[in-house]
């Protein structure tokens, strides 16, 4: 037997495996849980996030710290 298996003879690989699987198992579980504060949160994210919210908050920042001549 190799010295890379895991305890209960399972490879390395399949540990890695294995993580993927509760990770989509858990975004699952909280999805169905908590469907209303993940698309509230989305929504906010995505506000943020546009383009014009992103050219007002640039704007704001360069009259903030404009160079006095």
């Amino acid at each position: 037997m190799s010295v890379l298996l895991l305890a209960g003879g399972l490879p390395p690989e399949f540990g890695d495996a294995l993580i993927a699987i509760d990770v989509v198992a858990l975004a699952i579980f909280f999805g169905m849980l908590y469907p209303t504060e993940i698309a509230a949160a989305a929504r906010r994210v995505v506000s943020l996030l546009s383009p014009f919210t992103l050219l007002a908050r640039l704007r704001l920042w360069r009259s903030a710290n404009k160079i006095p001549h």
